[in-house]
């Protein structure tokens, strides 16, 4: 049929629109009517039904009969589901379409879902307990912006001098046995101060808390179950009130079983499994600062009442006591996101921020489908507007497609998203406060829907648009108009894409630089075939410094026997974990030089993890408990303290606290006899602090935790062997430890940096592989429907370089100018990474670069694939098919 007779026919159409469907038709309508009708009934259908079916493909329905219909109650209902009916039905028709479409949303909601239940559950969660707005953390601020949890002399001071709480508690951690040796299971207790109960907000489901007497007594022999223990150690049987275990050796009666709502903040719901009395008894004159005290305000005071007690009790306690605090130290009231949360904030709100542009390019994608879609369509929508279908009417049924395709797509990615969530739970740092409550809620729900009705709309939208501005009177001699407006939108669409893509690559190539240099840094020890062993809860004989270094001299010794070991320690703490921090000072002066890493390791340490000796000596046997006490110092602390000078020789003092020792059991002058290298003790990321080294045997007691060793072998995978053989030989009783490699230890250190950069560079490679596939779809569209002119072009004569440079050089041109909007942002928004970094800025010239790069290679290989079958085109066959 020629364009103008397609016009006259369209016209006739329009001039029908008032009469019912098959009055005042002319030949030719009803010829298209008939062949319509032919066709339902070779499928099969009865001629009324066919026919009727023919009518209504035909928008056979008048605009008066539609306003009609719509004014019928519940119209609007049986509308949209004949919408949503027929979406469904069409989407079956294209299957290879309604995939692609899904499978893009699917991966984007997917990621948002993932990522916003890590955001969830960390950030934006109430705590676990009651009237959380009414739970508060209290420390001790020196200065504006430096503050630390407190003190047990201030903890105590505050305790009775404010009345601003319902109560003040603390706790700590411990792991026994629980039970007799024949079946003793390790437990996680805690050991909570006096309120602990009133304070966290739930009290005991069975039996009682904990009495003020009991807290009082001189050995309190009281315990309250988890939910969990009671149930698996116990079988849940309400008769253990009352019934008496060993937990630790020492008996305890069970009092009360706590529900199973029960949760600390900032302590994983698994980690509690009994709690027993804290015997709180401060030392006036330790002013380490290792207690976090938790209060809950009462309810009847207000936040300005609050802050003249506090203010109240600070002056008091620096009057009181002006040796233990600065002139503006005060207490300080903390919320919980300040003391576990903040480091990892603002890496989860990049996160988010980063898939959520993984987002909008699947978007983008999506759109370009549907859009190319709509083209393909435009003959459909034109004879329904014809026929006497409304706009609203086209764009209501346009849009129910697309909203069809986000639900779909929503679904999947809301399953997608909580097997992210698994997924990301192995990536996380173990650190990572509050991981037990990431998961599925209500806000994941809503945010999920809200992604859904939003891309559902937009999609919608995307499809309908263009068809509502159809202009009629033109009908199809207007196509290639509508063709060239609907190709702008796509290549719109894909310059987006490369926006946002350049943007994901800046920020995730400037984490990858950063990651590498990080790794780089040499931490000042050799971890490669080295070992760490942990001894787990000793038996109480060995609670002495002096029983300890027994045993490890003992394991040491059989070691040394084992073939391929090649050197072996005992040490208090491994390097990059937490150690002990304690006030060291030049023997003879007044006042504390600061607070050094504090470690103690046996003869061969420095052998075993390969750090270099500067001066002087290693600790030899003879550095014995009763020798003349010694020290090595590293080369931060012979900076600072001796600059200039020579250390060997020199007396240091370690444990004192300006004119007075911290305690007996941290105190003493030691004889600097060493200088060693410095080691990365806080992170490979910070600088090394200054760190003394005593020797192990001339360690206090109650200076030292559970035995750890390390073993350098050159067959690592026989050591558990042979500590289980010296173990055993030596004491039946005590348990085998843990072992792990050093190389593990180092590992965990960057795990928060492995975590931020892992998840980026999937984001960022996500977003390369969804712009290549939307560039692609978008040449190769625009090829398809310009086969025609480029038959006319090869026909006079252009070559297939030519015709390459006319194909790809038109979308990389809007590549480049997406590119460089991309640059742009991208300069704008790395700023926020700038304290994620490790030796290169946020603006890294190269990495920047690279990601342009990366995706302009990208962007050619996508063009070039369909530019390639444009060189291809038959000249003829494509003015034949035009």
């Amino acid at each position: 049929m020629s364009k103008r007779r397609l016009s006259r026919f369209v016209a006739t159409l329009r001039a029908r629109f008032a009469e019912p469907p098959e009055q005042g038709m002319d030949e030719e309508m009803r010829f298209h009517l008939e062949m319509a009708t032919g066709r339902y009934v070779e499928r099969g259908l009865p001629p009324d039904e066919a026919r009727r079916k023919a009518l209504a493909a035909f928008g056979g329905v008048t605009q008066h009969q539609e306003v009609a219909r719509e004014a019928t109650p519940g119209h609007w209902v049986d509308q949209m589901g004949q919408d949503f009916r027929y979406a469904i039905r069409t989407l079956r028709r294209n299957p290879g379409f309604a995939a692609s479409v899904i499978l893009t949303l699917a991966l984007g909601i997917g990621a948002n879902t993932a990522i916003f239940s890590v955001v969830n559950g960390v950030l934006l969660r109430p705590l676990p307990v009651p009237d959380p707005e009414r739970l508060v953390f209290v420390g001790w601020e020196f200065r504006p912006g430096r503050w630390n949890v407190l003190s047990q002399h201030k903890f105590d001071y505050l305790r009775r001098h404010t009345s601003g709480f319902v109560g003040l508690t603390t706790y700590r951690t411990a792991e026994r046995e629980l039970g007799d040796e024949a079946d003793a299971r390790l437990v996680r207790a805690v050991r909570a101060s006096e309120d602990f109960f009133p304070v966290i907000g739930i009290e005991p489901m069975l039996g009682r808390g904990f009495t003020p007497d009991e807290y009082r007594a001189v050995n309190p022999d009281v315990a309250v179950l988890s939910d969990a223990l009671w149930r698996s150690a116990f079988g849940a049987d309400r008769a253990v009130i009352g019934r008496q275990i060993r937990y630790g050796g020492t008996p305890y009666t069970v009092v009360g079983v706590l529900p199973p709502t029960f949760r600390i903040p900032g302590l994983p719901a698994r980690s509690v499994e009994m709690v027993v009395p804290y015997l709180f008894r401060p030392d006036p004159t330790d002013n380490s600062h290792n207690t976090l005290v938790i209060g809950r305000l009462r309810a009847d005071r207000t936040a300005a009442q609050l802050a003249a007690d506090l203010g109240a009790a600070s002056r008091a306690f620096r009057t009181e006591h002006p040796d233990l605090a600065t002139e503006t130290g005060r207490y300080r009231l903390l919320g919980f996101d300040e003391i576990y949360v903040d480091r990892y904030e603002r890496t989860l709100w990049m996160l988010l921020g980063a898939v959520g542009f993984v987002l909008l390019i699947a978007a983008a994608n999506a759109a370009n489908l549907l859009l190319g879609r709509a083209a393909t369509r435009e003959r459909e929508i034109m004879v329904r507007a014809a026929l006497g279908a409304s706009r609203r009417r086209i764009v209501l049924q346009l849009l129910s497609e697309g909203v069809t395709l986000s639900v779909i797509a929503g679904v999947l990615g809301l399953a997608m998203g909580m097997w992210g969530v698994s997924a990301l739970l192995g990536l996380m740092p173990s650190e990572l406060p509050r991981a037990d409550e990431i998961g599925l809620d209500h806000r994941v729900l809503g945010f999920t829907l809200a992604i859904v009705t939003l891309t559902g709309l937009v999609f919608g939208l995307a499809a309908a648009l263009p068809s509502n501005r159809l202009n009629l009177a033109a009908a199809f001699g207007e196509r290639i108009r509508s063709a060239a407006g609907s190709a702008r939108s796509r290549d719109l669409l894909v310059m987006a894409e490369t926006a946002f893509a350049i943007i994901l690559l800046a920020g995730a190539g400037l984490l990858l630089t950063s990651f590498a240099k990080l790794r780089a840094i040499d931490p000042g020890f050799s971890p490669d075939g080295v070992v760490a062993v942990r001894f787990g809860r000793m038996p109480e004989e060995y609670g002495t410094a002096e029983a300890r270094w027994n045993f490890e001299h003992q394991v040491l010794e059989r070691l040394a026997a084992v073939p391929g070991v090649q050197a072996a320690a005992g040490l208090s703490s491994v390097p990059l974990e937490r150690g002990m921090n304690l006030p060291v000072s030049v023997t003879g002066t007044n006042e504390s030089e600061g607070a050094a890493e504090w470690r103690a390791v046996t003869p061969g340490y420095f052998e075993t993890l390969q750090i270099r000796m500067l001066r002087g000596r290693p600790f030899r046997a003879a550095d014995a408990r009763n020798a003349p006490r010694v020290a090595i110092i590293n080369e931060a602390l012979a900076r600072r303290f001796f600059p200039g000078e020579d250390p060997l020789g020199r007396q240091l003092d370690i444990g004192r606290y300006e004119d007075r020792w911290m305690s007996d059991d941290f105190s003493g002058s030691a004889e600097i006899v060493g200088v060693a290298a410095d080691v990365r003790e806080m992170g490979l990321d910070r600088p090394p602090r200054i760190t003394i080294l005593v020797p192990l045997a001339q360690a206090q007691d109650g200076m030292l935790d559970a035995p750890v060793l390390v073993v350098r072998s050159a067959q690592p995978a026989a050591i558990p062997a042979a500590i289980r053989d010296a173990v055993e030989s030596i004491d039946r009783r005590i348990r085998l430890p843990t072992i792990e490699p050093v190389s593990n230890i180092i590992d965990a250190s960057t795990a928060e940096e492995r975590f931020q950069t892992t998840l980026l560079t999937l984001f960022a490679a996500s977003a390369l592989a969804l712009t290549a596939i939307g560039i692609f779809g978008v040449v190769s569209y625009g090829v398809q429907r310009r086969v025609r002119e480029i038959g006319v072009r090869v026909a006079l004569g252009a070559r297939g370089g030519d015709v390459l440079r006319l194909v790809v050089g038109r979308s990389m041109a809007f590549v480049v100018a997406g590119t460089m909007l991309g640059v742009v942002g991208a300069l704008g928004l790395t700023r926020f990474l700038a304290n994620a970094l490790f030796g290169v800025t946020a603006t890294d010239p190269v990495t920047f670069g690279l990601a342009v790069a990366v995706l302009l290679g990208v962007a050619a290989l996508a063009s070039y694939l369909p530019a390639r079958r444009a060189t291809r085109i038959d000249p003829a066959m494509a003015l034949r098919l035009e």
